[in-house]
């Protein structure tokens, strides 16, 4: 036991002297997943600043890496970001755009070594330091797999006479839902008759039946996931079962489902017509 310890002490004495002190006993976690990292990252005692292994970390936030040893150069691709980092340079390059930097990126043991904050913000990942449990939390925005998203709807009405709806139904925070991994419908409660419509068919001078009611797939880019149209309800005559009128409640519900594990969500809401 005493030689352990004894190791130990001798470890962090040789450390010190260089400057640097692992950062022992640290988690690291990117989007709420516990990272098991290898090399461990280390704090530099002069400036007090977290260096990681910059392949390990850019890597796990789905970046790609390139190291070009005659020049010493690091170029991260992450998205629309390119970053060019020197060993030794006090400086980087985001974007073609020149960067100062608070700490030298280095070479330990063959491992370039990157201060955390700076690569993690520049793929427009914030960075958080958890002092009591002492876990660095990298949140990229990205959604872990697997995770219910809560959905952010929202009743719009029309201005201007560009696409006339009485209402229509938006889901705000599409662009965080990955493609085709979440459902939708929509089911008017009170006024059963919107749950549906008519459309053109093949045939000519023919319309036929639908229902509104029915799952559809969620994409990256949709937002409106029900309208009812004036212009629709104003002009075709076999549809006239139902007069809508300003003032008119419409009661709905919102079932929003998780492909993979099955999971359904209803929402309830009401819309107004102006």
């Amino acid at each position: 036991m005493k030689k352990i310890l004894m190791f130990i002490v001798c470890l962090l004495i040789f450390t010190s002297s260089l400057g640097n002190v692992l950062a022992a006993g640290v988690i690291l976690k990117i989007d709420g997943e516990k990272i098991n990292y290898n090399p461990a990252p280390f704090i530099d005692l002069k400036t007090n600043r977290t260096l990681v292994p910059l392949r390990f970390i850019a890597e796990k936030m789905g970046a790609k890496v390139e190291w070009d040893g005659e020049f010493k150069l690091v170029t991260i691709d992450f998205k629309k970001t390119t970053i060019t980092i020197k060993i030794g340079n006090d400086f980087a390059y985001v974007n073609n755009a020149k960067v100062s930097l608070d700490q030298k990126a280095t070479i330990v043991k063959d491992r370039t070594f990157v201060p955390l904050r700076f690569v993690s913000e520049s793929l427009g990942a914030k960075v958080d330091w958890d002092e009591t449990n002492k876990v660095i939390n990298i949140f990229t925005g990205k959604i872990p797999s697997g995770t219910f998203i809560e959905p952010k709807f929202e009743v719009e009405y029309s201005e201007g006479d560009f696409d006339p709806e009485y209402f229509r139904i938006v889901l705000k925070n599409a662009e965080v839902y990955p493609d085709e991994q979440f459902q939708v419908k929509v089911y008017i409660d009170n006024y059963p008759q919107l749950n549906g419509f008519e459309q053109p068919s093949l045939t000519a001078n023919r319309w036929d039946y639908a229902r509104k009611d029915g799952w559809k797939k969620i994409y990256s880019y949709t937002e409106k996931i029900y309208g009812v149209n004036k212009e629709y309800y104003a002009k075709r005559e076999d549809m006239k079962n139902i007069k809508l009128t300003s003032g008119m409640k419409i009661e709905f519900t919102i079932s929003l489902k998780q492909i993979s594990t099955g999971i359904i969500k209803d929402y309830k809401g009401i819309a107004i017509l102006k």
